[in-house]
């Protein structure tokens, strides 16, 4: 990460938008979001992946996406580069969703 520009005199009622204030916003974003998109999917996948009752198999899943949001958020701020932390958290997330979709029960009408 690069360090922070000084600031320069501001005029009355000018605002300052820094590139910092993007780049930690993208890591709080990438961090709620894309933490909760991933432990709603691995959740999910595991709940339907578990070889135990459904009810069993649904709360370990859910107990579970606690720790999985909690490391995603660990990640988003530990990642080096911003393309990184987006791409360990959406890529994943979207691979349990894909996985929860193909191993999910099927229903009929």
């Amino acid at each position: 990460m690069r360090p922070a520009r000084p600031m320069k005199a501001m005029k009355e009622g000018e605002a300052v938008l820094s590139p910092v204030y993007f780049y930690l916003a993208s890591r709080l974003a990438a961090g709620i979001a894309g933490g909760y998109a991933l432990a709603a999917a691995f959740s999910v996948w595991l709940s339907f992946v578990l070889p135990m009752p459904r009810a069993d198999a649904v709360l370990t899943g859910l107990l579970a996406s606690f720790a999985i949001y909690a490391a995603a958020i660990l990640w988003a701020f530990a990642a080096r580069s911003l393309w990184r932390m987006w791409f360990g958290l959406l890529v994943p997330a979207a691979a349990c969703a894909a996985f929860a979709w193909l191993t999910g029960p099927i229903t009929t009408p």
